[in-house]
């Protein structure tokens, strides 16, 4: 029986990703996609949940809009990384279907809803900001009987981090991995994995594949990630 899960985002390319493995998993149901201000604010994360879901063709996937800032403190965006939008990319705009819009409903009212009305045990999977989550346990902590597990991606804001962490960890918080059961896959060979996934980028997979031009893939995406990495932490630091 496949998991029903809630992701929790703030898109972000990174999320972008997580929104297209959630949505092309024949392993889960997708009950909904639930919005929190993040990697920027709140209105650029829910238009790039829509921006995702229209470029897949699931505009089936419904996406709510939570909360724009931590429950005590500022909201700090990663904008450094993500460009202004939290999709800035070259080549043509990713426009939203015009019929395809956020729902009414509050992203933490449709979180306590779910988990109430649901059969089944729900997972939620934030990957961003917890506030949506955090908000939804404060207003009805009897929901927390239906939630199976809450998993998510832990990357830290701490400057200390370094000092804290395996190298393995250190290099795991620079690169792009993804969790296919107990192994994880990161980098370039990240990628490969995604485009591999998703039917729509089989044709990436297929010529990133090849050796050779792998082998290039590769050392070209450790290069932007050790240098984007080194730019995020003065950025954290100041």
């Amino acid at each position: 029986m496949p998991k029903k899960i809630i992701l929790d985002c703030d898109p972000g390319h990174d999320d972008a990703v997580a929104i297209m493995l959630a949505a092309a998993s024949k392993e889960i149901e997708l009950l909904g996609i639930t919005c929190v201000g993040g990697n920027v604010g709140l209105d650029n994360t829910v238009n790039n949940a829509l921006k995702v879901c229209t470029l897949i063709e699931r505009t089936d996937l419904k996406v709510f809009s939570g909360a724009k800032k931590p429950i005590h403190y500022d909201l700090f965006t990663a904008e450094y990384v993500h460009g202004k939008t939290g999709l800035d990319k070259k080549g043509d705009p990713i426009e939203v279907s015009s019929n395809y819009e956020v729902q009414e409903q509050d992203a933490i009212d449709f979180i306590i809803d779910t988990c109430k009305s649901s059969n089944d045990q729900i997972y939620l999977c934030p990957t961003g900001p917890l506030t949506n989550i955090a908000l939804s346990l404060q207003k009805d902590p009897s929901i927390k009987e239906n939630i199976k597990e809450i998993d998510w991606v832990d990357i830290t804001n701490n400057s200390n981090a370094e000092k804290e962490t395996s190298k393995k960890d250190r290099e795991l918080l620079r690169r792009l991995h993804v969790k296919d059961g107990n192994k994880i896959i990161g980098g370039a060979e990240a990628f490969l994995y995604v485009w591999k996934k998703i039917p729509k980028y089989k044709f990436l997979y297929n010529f990133f594949k090849l050796p050779v031009i792998f082998q290039i893939f590769k050392f070209a995406y450790e290069i932007i990630a050790y240098f984007l990495y080194l730019k995020n932490k003065k950025q954290l630091r100041n």
